[in-house]
């Protein structure tokens, strides 16, 4: 079964050990910004245009960038376009490999706040 991966929402200062290396989360960012923003997005944009996603580099460099680029989608079952933005983001994911188990309180075993002013009132009447 695939994992369910989700987007990994940490602070720049949370720090991840991949194959025996530290990191702060900043640092790993910065890289990937680099890199996405230069050689890496040099690449993606040239691909874009071979396969006639779009038709100029700037269309390509748009729907890499933080605001994407003009679009329309017609979804299966839709009658109509809808129009918007698209873009392409990199981003880091994380999926825990045990799940965290959420502790679930029920009113037998735990006493509500209100048990103490409940006896008290029992107790004055």
């Amino acid at each position: 079964m695939k994992p369910k991966f989700e987007p990994l929402n940490c602070r720049k200062d949370d720090v991840v050990c991949m194959d025996g290396c530290t990191s702060m989360i900043g640092q790993i960012d910065n890289v990937f910004n680099f890199t996405f923003s230069t050689d890496l997005r040099e690449k993606i944009a040239d691909q874009i245009i071979e396969k006639h996603l779009v038709l100029t580099k700037g269309g390509a460099y748009n729907l890499l960038s933080d605001y994407g680029t003009s679009c329309q989608i017609l979804r299966v079952g839709s009658p109509d376009w809808v129009k918007g933005k698209i873009r392409v983001k990199l981003q880091l994911e994380f999926v825990p490999d045990e799940p965290e188990i959420k502790e679930v309180r029920t009113t037998n075993t735990h006493e509500s706040p209100l048990d103490d002013l409940r006896r008290a009132i029992t107790e004055t009447n």
